[in-house]
């Protein structure tokens, strides 16, 4: 199935404010907005994966709808947007058995068509008729469910094209939709663009930019490619980015981010650690041996560089294969001064793990709360 494209004129004067990957994550959402500062004057673009793995999924919809009232929206389909045209418009018998494996295995606080059940009192069971309860869904939701069908797969504007996942090398009106919405690794194959693509779905921890765990978006001016979700929901200390882009020209691109993690305030300084090790997932680099336990953290060496850092316990784990792995870690510490601000994710045996800048690291010092 080719990809569907929508085509707007974006004025001067205007900021264009894209972000991907909420994921139900309506509380840090409205921050995130609130930080951008967003009004009426502005045009909002969600570059996908607006639902799911967060808990407040419903929500998010009946926020995006309001907001809709007022403000321009724009909206490009993810890899989880497509509920409506899977569940609703292609259904056939031959789905039957994928839908129920889906709606058991989903953690039942999360998923949007659990939210929607639960909130009309038709429990999700291997019994149920799911004629009756597309049905049901269908009378109780119009709105809702309105609000999720036919998301174009790019939006493409005077000088940048959105799209949730990636592109290919083909032209776009050969671009096919799966790959617009599932396309991992997107900056990592080498391909570049006549105008600035902004994407989400890849957390851009993944790229490892100086060896750092960077949330920030990850910008490459020679592939002309803008990758911007910071894995809120899927990452451990994920945060939610949005860029905004004045007068519609990439030029002129700043970020704001967000996330629900407490700032307090560094009351001494702290110098940069030098050539720092950081674990990011892909690629093999979340592999890791074991080597040294003490208290809350083990010595690891990190199978792909045989570097080694302590990582914290709670980041270790067996994955798929067997193999032990690590979720994003690092041994970074950064140049803090008294009075700087950051984000405390946790304190730890070995000092305080913080967000600073978007950056993960790590701060030993005293802070004020």
């Amino acid at each position: 199935m080719n990809a569907t494209i929508q085509r707007v004129s974006f004025p001067k004067g205007q900021r264009v404010i894209a972000v991907s990957d909420i994921h139900g994550c309506l509380d840090v959402f409205k921050g995130l907005l609130e930080k951008a500062s967003l009004s009426p004057d502005d045009i909002l673009v969600l570059v996908g994966d607006i639902l799911e793995k967060g808990t407040q999924n419903l929500e998010t919809i009946r926020f995006l709808l309001e907001l809709s009232q007022t403000h321009r929206i724009y909206k490009v389909a993810g890899n989880v947007d497509v509920l409506y045209e899977d569940i609703f418009e292609t259904f056939t018998r031959e789905n039957e058995e994928t839908l129920m494996s889906y709606l058991l295995r989903r953690d039942r606080t999360q998923g949007i068509l659990h939210q929607m059940s639960r909130e009309i009192g038709f429990p999700i069971s291997e019994t149920m008729d799911l004629d009756q309860w597309r049905k049901a869904l269908l009378d109780h939701f119009p709105q809702e469910l309105n609000f999720m069908r036919g998301w174009p797969h790019i939006l493409e504007s005077q000088k940048l094209i959105f799209v949730h996942a990636g592109l290919t090398s083909a032209p776009l009106e050969q671009q096919q939709a799966w790959q617009c919405r599932k396309n991992d690794d997107f900056m990592a194959q080498g391909l570049s663009f006549s105008k600035m693509v902004v994407v989400g779905h890849w957390p851009v921890s993944i790229y490892g930019r100086d060896n750092l765990v960077n949330q920030n978006p990850c910008v490459s001016w020679e592939q002309n490619i803008c990758s911007i979700d910071g894995g809120m929901a899927v990452k451990r200390y994920g945060q939610l980015n949005a860029l905004i882009i004045q007068d519609g020209d990439p030029e002129q691109m700043t970020h704001v981010y967000a996330n629900p993690f407490p700032w307090v305030k560094a009351l001494d300084a702290q110098e940069e650690s030098a050539d720092p090790v950081s674990i990011v997932w892909g690629r093999g680099r979340h592999h890791v041996e074991k080597l040294e336990h003490k208290g809350d953290f083990t010595l690891c060496r990190q199978i792909a560089t045989g570097r080694t850092l302590w990582v914290s316990d709670k980041m270790l784990y067996i994955d798929g294969k067997g193999r032990m792995s690590s979720g994003d870690e690092t041994d970074y510490r950064p140049a803090v001064l008294p009075g700087d601000s950051f984000q405390l994710l946790e304190e730890t045996s070995r000092g305080y793990r913080i967000l600073f800048r978007g950056i993960m690291g790590w701060y030993q010092g005293r802070i004020q709360r």
